[in-house]
């Protein structure tokens, strides 16, 4: 892994997100791994990160497709209807533990989701992904 250094995780999981977190770390020190288990507190942030006034940026964003109060697809509105996909380049990957053609058909609408990937993450996934966008 060469160019993917930050990630940030929006999740609500806490098990799954401390398992990611071994993972990543494990098979590679160089990477950060930045957690958010509400999706609302993660607009915030990515807002902050827009006006410059956060840091650092991630270079790839991990968003769940089901999440209590704002789920992934709520984000993804928000985030549109705020304009932060014109500003924020960061790519977006959907995740989820179901194979539902709607939740596949909606992701696509998005322009800063690149994919809806299916769960469990893998660092072998993360490494096909650095290779196919970046």
């Amino acid at each position: 892994m060469n160019k993917i250094k930050q990630i940030f995780f929006i999740d609500d999981d806490e098990i799954n997100n401390f398992i990611l977190k071994e993972i990543f770390e494990s098979q590679d020190n160089d990477i950060k791994v930045t957690f958010f288990t509400e999706a609302a507190k993660a607009l915030v942030y990515v807002e902050a990160l827009v006006q410059g006034s956060a840091s650092p940026m991630p270079d790839i964003i991990f968003l769940d497709v089901k999440m209590p109060e704002m789920d992934g697809f709520d984000f993804l509105d928000a985030f549109e209807q705020k304009g932060l996909n014109e500003k924020f380049r960061v790519p977006i990957f959907m995740l989820t533990s179901s194979v539902n053609q709607r939740d596949i058909s909606r992701a696509a609408t998005y322009r800063a989701v690149k994919e809806l990937i299916t769960k469990p993450l893998t660092f072998e996934k993360l490494q096909e992904l650095e290779d196919k966008y970046y």
